[in-house]
């Protein structure tokens, strides 16, 4: 609870809430999109069924996304390589791309507002 509001993850109603923040004009917007570039299955066989329901379940989020990306001041897209949704044992992996990402995103965006006049 925060105040007479109730938090909850991001994935159970809205993976990408961006929307939810730009009614808020607080600020800012850094928007992490990890949703749509990862590899489905592995060494060219099916994808394990697990995987394939994990996906599913925010296939109805990628319209909204779409929405949330234009919404975002600076949008960081993680590569992550050929790390599957649920390596869960190569986090380490996924935090070097994320973190790589986001100097890469937060530069861009600082080099460009930095060259704005004031």
């Amino acid at each position: 609870m925060a105040g007479d509001r109730l938090l909850v993850d991001g994935g159970v109603l809205d993976n990408f809430p961006v929307q939810v923040m730009a009614a808020g004009a607080e600020g800012p917007i850094v928007a992490v999109d990890a949703m749509g570039r990862r590899p489905l299955g592995g060494a060219g066989g099916p994808p394990p069924l697990l995987e394939t329901l994990a996906r599913a379940t925010v296939l109805s989020s990628w319209q909204a996304a779409s929405l949330s990306r234009a919404l975002a001041d600076v949008l960081v897209v993680p590569d992550p390589g050929e790390v599957g949704l649920l390596a869960f044992d190569r986090l380490d992996e996924l935090r070097r791309a994320g973190r790589a990402a986001a100097l890469g995103s937060l530069a861009e965006w600082s080099s460009v507002h930095s060259a704005a006049p004031a």
